[in-house]
């Protein structure tokens, strides 16, 4: 009945929704969206995904290799706020993801000039969903990755520290999508 539900009444989709929850279990996701084609194709990830990518890098990929996790539930308006977690990252040749509530075009290009200049894997994206849709994310990213969640309450209490920094096996950054797979805490 969930999967009729999720696909509208369809009995042909339901059925196709039924097989994917089969393969991935109850902890998983699924996400149906139309299409033009005919046929009908099933992408099934291992970790997690969400249709939110970066911008201000030359590269329409990048994959890093057990990234550090730094997660601001906050507008991002000044780079130097994740400078300790920057200089950990580089002082330990570990390649740097940040997730941020939002992260403005001169952090954005802060990070580029970084990643191509300062010799850190580091790329940052916005965290997906808004509101408390996003808050919500966060807060799971924070169980998942075994990190610590700053926000502007705890900011003001602490700077960001890698003592609050999680991890995940790889990150695929992607222009319109993030994969994150290998995730200590994904069960």
């Amino acid at each position: 009945n969930i999967a009729k539900t999720a696909a509208g009444g369809r009995d042909d989709i339901a059925k196709i929704v039924s097989e994917v929850y089969e393969k991935i279990g109850p902890d998983g996701y699924v996400s149906v969206s139309d299409s033009q084609m005919a046929e009908t194709i099933i992408n099934v990830y291992s970790g997690v995904r969400w249709e939110e990518g970066f911008s201000g890098y030359e590269e329409s990929s990048l994959t890093l290799e057990k990234p550090l996790i730094l997660l601001l539930n906050k507008v991002i308006d000044d780079v130097r706020i994740v400078f300790p977690v920057l200089e950990y990252a580089r002082n330990n040749h570990r390649a740097l993801l940040i997730i941020a509530r939002e992260l403005k075009d001169d952090v954005k290009r802060a990070l580029a000039y970084v990643k191509t200049n300062g010799g850190i894997n580091v790329v940052g994206v916005n965290a997906p969903g808004h509101g408390e849709v996003r808050d919500l994310n966060m807060k799971y990213f924070g169980i998942m990755f075994n990190a610590k969640v700053y926000d502007e309450i705890t900011l003001t209490a602490e700077p960001v520290s890698p003592n609050g920094c999680g991890w995940v096996g790889k990150a695929v950054i992607r222009t319109k999508e993030n994969l994150l797979q290998d995730i200590p805490n994904a069960n």
